[in-house]
């Protein structure tokens, strides 16, 4: 880890001087292109021989080739070349200011592992097994106990709108419907609940947990307690109750 953290550094120095030289490079270009800018012609001195000079001149100085890439140019006037060195200065000046944040960070990494805040010697290194064949068979036994809690829903929502179409004509019917929606909200608080432990335990922990399982297997046999009780138990009148309560 610490030779790539090291290579890394050592990448990140070489790419900062290497847009630092193309950011000066882009300056000077523009610097030089404003004294041409609006010029046709720029009076100079021709050098004849060794030692002689004469007057003469530049022609179509605001005419210049600016290069694309890959071997091509495209001619374009001065204050055009200008603009474009303005845009590739600020291309420079975007990719240094990425490096400069790589470089804040490659340090901060550097100093945290000089401190040892994470290579400390009495430190344990914490191990949590995995088997794939393990951990698709919980998945397998987790899908199946869902499917198992949906069916049992479905039938408790259609015990309940056959109850609906029947009406509440008796007390042992009302008491019926009100454990049968009890009975339902169980249902889907459980599958709920289902649903949130096995996307915390994908991602936090270890689904093969032997406690976990014995917990889903002990709710399951309350939900199918109360499904029972709900089909098989007695029903006490209304008035009595309502006598007892009071």
């Amino acid at each position: 880890v610490e030779q790539k953290r090291l290579e890394a550094i050592l990448k990140n120095k070489s790419n900062t001087a290497f847009w630092e030289e193309k950011k000066k490079a882009h300056e000077e270009v523009k610097k030089n292109l404003e004294h041409y800018v609006g010029k046709l012609q720029e009076q100079v001195m021709v050098p004849i021989g060794k030692r002689g000079l004469i007057k003469g001149r530049i022609i179509n100085t605001n005419q210049v080739f600016v290069s694309l890439g890959g071997g091509w140019f495209v001619k374009t006037c001065s204050a055009e070349a200008q603009i474009i060195c303005t845009r590739r200065i600020s291309e420079c000046s975007d990719i240094l200011e990425k490096l400069e944040k790589e470089r804040k960070l490659f340090e901060g990494w550097t100093a945290l592992s000089d401190k040892q805040v994470f290579g400390m010697d009495n430190a344990k290194e914490i191990i949590e097994p995995y088997d794939e064949k393990k951990e698709a068979s919980w998945r397998k036994q987790h899908a199946e106990k869902v499917k198992e809690h949906r069916k049992k829903l479905a039938e408790v929502r259609k015990e309940l709108e056959d109850s609906r179409g029947k009406g509440k004509s008796s007390e042992e019917e009302l008491w019926r419907h009100l454990d049968l929606l009890e009975l339902q909200e169980e249902f889907e608080d459980e599958l709920d609940q289902m649903g949130e432990n096995s996307e915390n335990e994908s991602e936090n922990s270890s689904p093969l947990d032997s406690d976990d399982d014995s917990e889903e297997e002990k709710d399951d046999s309350t939900l199918q307690e109360r499904y029972k009780i709900v089909e098989n138990k007695p029903k006490a009148g209304l008035q009595s109750i309502l006598s007892k309560n009071q």
